[in-house]
């Protein structure tokens, strides 16, 4: 199996990498080691234990995502044409 590359932050963001464990058994595994190997700091979020996701709006604005949050539920009817459905015109 190939190595995985990431290349060490320069002077780079220094927040961390959010790996989210959501049972007791799994840990960060391959990713975490990964990351720490490439000097990136990271943090494990133990749903498994009631630790809360980030806020949603964070992580957009995180990662420069500018869409609308839309929650949907398993039985909503947009779910069975998905494909043709646009969030922006909800």
């Amino acid at each position: 199996m190939a190595e995985p590359v990431l290349s060490a932050p320069a002077g780079g963001d220094p927040r961390p990498w959010a790996i989210v464990q959501h049972v007791g058994h799994e840990g960060p595994g391959l990713i975490g080691e990964v990351l720490a190997a490439a000097g990136y700091a990271s943090e494990v979020i133990r749903m498994d234990l009631g630790a809360d996701l980030p806020d949603v709006a964070l992580i957009q604005q995180r990662i420069g995502l500018k869409i609308p949050i839309v929650e949907i539920f398993s039985n909503d009817s947009r779910l069975a044409n998905l494909a043709s459905w646009n969030p922006v015109r909800v």
